[in-house]
């Protein structure tokens, strides 16, 4: 099936021009591919999924595999989907369903993101803000439930994956409905928005738990400073706080991980950070 690109995807790996079938004006094929609208109370969202290679084979069909969720599809669907190309096919790493979310139809990507991805309405910003609560509810009652509905998944292994606004959501995510995943990948999250506002609720949260179980992967580029490049919020430090209030003499079934990675801005990181928190996740599967 056809994916139309609507907007321009800043990197690519090798992996992902291979699995190219065709390219046309703009418009590519991807193998074991489908894009379907799913609808939130009269907003549109276009959902993404590519299935693992063996998933029609018929040796497999009694078999259920893990899923991993993103949000920006337009920029994450690509990029994971190439990356993990060789590794899951050559079983290097454990095969899995892709699912991306992308942004609401008819209005711009980065109005529906902000609006999508904070937590709390932000009086200093000029876009709607605040909607995190029911992005999680479309999720959590409708994304996740149709796919694992349509496909053999598994509801045991679920991984969340989002970048800058979208690793802030993500962490509202695990605050707010803990055993919703079991895997979250945190890209250079804005823990700065509204003064920290999502971040300085982390202790009180843990000080509620009763040892939640989940394996949390955090990543930010080495620049991610407003002394390392042209952003005015410290990134790397707030993940540092974050890994800290999240720590194992804290919480024992709480695995968290941070990377930090060398030279890059805020612009480049992702890539690096997506596909080594999968290799950390993927590669050697629960037995």
């Amino acid at each position: 099936m056809k994916i139309t690109v609507r907007h321009t995807l800043g990197l690519l790996t090798l992996t992902a021009l291979l699995m190219l079938s065709s390219v046309q004006a703009g418009e590519y094929r991807m193998a074991n591919t489908e894009v379907l609208t799913l609808d939130d109370g009269g907003r549109l969202y276009d959902i993404s999924i590519k299935l693992p290679a063996s998933y029609y084979k018929p040796e497999q069909f009694s078999r259920r595999y893990p899923v991993i969720y993103m949000l920006d599809a337009p920029y994450s669907f690509p990029l994971v989907a190439g990356a993990t190309h060789f590794p899951m096919n050559s079983n290097k790493m454990q095969q899995a369903v892709l699912v991306a979310i992308s942004w609401q139809q008819g209005i711009s990507g980065n109005a529906s993101r902000v609006r999508d991805f904070t937590p709390t309405q932000a009086a200093d910003w000029k876009l709607e803000t605040g909607g995190a609560e029911r992005h999680l509810n479309f999720l959590a009652e409708r994304v996740i439930p149709f796919v694992e509905s349509r496909f053999r998944t598994t509801a045991q292994q679920r991984t969340f994956m989002g970048n800058s606004l979208g690793g802030l959501f993500g962490l509202y995510v695990l605050l707010n409905r803990p055993t919703l995943f079991e895997h979250y990948v945190l890209g250079s999250p804005s823990l700065w928005y509204d003064d920290k506002a999502l971040l300085n609720q982390v202790s009180a949260w843990a000080d509620r738990q009763q040892n939640p179980k989940a394996k949390i992967f955090i990543g930010v580029g080495e620049k991610e400073t407003p002394l390392g490049s042209n952003i005015a919020h410290d990134v790397v430090g707030d993940a540092i706080s974050l890994k800290s209030q999240l720590a194992p003499w804290r919480f024992s079934h709480l695995d968290v991980r941070l990377m930090i990675v060398p030279d890059a801005t805020h612009e480049v990181a992702f890539p690096t950070v997506a596909i080594s928190a999968l290799d950390w996740l993927f590669t050697h599967p629960p037995q």
